[in-house]
């Protein structure tokens, strides 16, 4: 029997001095790139802004293709789990590599501002 790799990755979602939205996490290199593995990954997004005006928006993952949105696609889900925390979860059964560009949104007081990161999707012995 088969077995599909599980994998999390926990990226972390703060602002700079200028409130500019940054990225990090493990696994997210410094150009904002996540390679997953063949299998099933769950991506969690932790907002670590204290402030209560800063908060997910009803829909904080905006897929992109060459910068411009497209409608989300169907090897992914995304839940926004609280205000603080946001669920994507990646059913990578791709058999070549596939690139997924996206924006993560984040609501600063009414202001939508975002981090624009990308899932680099490996195939089978990737």
């Amino acid at each position: 029997m088969a077995t599909a790799n599980v994998d999390r990755y926990d990226v972390y979602v703060t602002f700079d001095e200028e409130r500019n939205v940054q990225l990090n996490g493990e696994g997210l290199s410094a150009d904002h790139v996540l390679h997953v593995r063949n299998g099933v990954a769950v991506i969690l997004f932790r907002l670590g802004v204290e402030d209560a005006q800063v908060v997910f928006p009803s829909y904080p993952i905006v897929w992109t293709k060459a910068g411009v949105p497209v409608s989300p696609f169907a090897s992914f889900q995304v839940y926004r789990v609280s205000d603080k925390l946001c669920a994507v979860i990646d059913y990578n059964f791709e058999e070549v590599v596939r690139t997924y560009g996206f924006s993560v949104l984040v609501s600063d007081g009414g202001t939508i501002k975002s981090g624009d990161p990308t899932i680099i999707n490996e195939p089978p012995g990737g």
